[in-house]
């Protein structure tokens, strides 16, 4: 008789100790998707062909916590109206002076290498100096990408995070 309420005993124990694990697991991973991680989709070509429509990828929330975004990152921002995320690349930071001559893009006097970038265009846009705690970001399809071009250098506080994971399709899994 005494060997069955140990095992009923041990079993509750058992369960307690599985489901604590259980809750622990599941708060652990609202942490992650809420402070951390965030996965989101690629719905427009502003950054073909780096980033396709139909991609999903996950950007690290807490890269920026600290420190301005380097450049050639792939950032995460929140328009101007917060409601939605978009995904640009920087390629100039506090102080730079950039410039874009037949779809070249200059910065302090030296012509960027960016190999990411398919087609050359014929855009422009006239010498700027990025103001402190600014970024300027660009599409890599600069001909399909509405970006710092249209509505100026981006302030700090709209940077969601970097985009350091493609995870779908999985045939294009990769690091950015």
């Amino acid at each position: 008789m005494e060997g069955v309420g140990k095992s009923r005993y041990r079993t509750t124990w058992w369960r307690v100790l599985e489901i604590a694990i259980l809750l622990s697991a599941l708060a652990g991973a609202l942490h992650l998707r809420l402070r951390v991680v965030l996965p989101a989709y690629v719905g427009s070509r502003s950054m073909e062909p780096t980033l396709r429509v139909g991609d999903y990828v996950l950007i690290n929330r807490r890269a920026y916590q600290h420190r301005l975004p380097a450049l050639g990152d792939i950032i995460a921002l929140n328009t101007l109206d917060r409601e939605e995320v978009w995904l640009k690349r920087v390629v100039a930071g506090p102080g730079d002076v950039i410039e874009l001559r037949g779809g070249v893009l200059y910065r302090n006097g030296q012509a960027c290498h960016e190999p990411y970038i398919q087609e050359v265009g014929h855009y422009s846009f006239p010498r700027y100096r990025v103001p402190r705690n600014h970024v300027f970001v660009l599409g890599d399809n600069r001909d399909r990408s509405e970006d710092s071009r249209v509505w100026g250098p981006l302030r700090r506080d709209y940077i969601v995070g970097r985009v350091f994971f493609v995870y779908w399709p999985c045939a294009r899994m990769r690091r950015t």
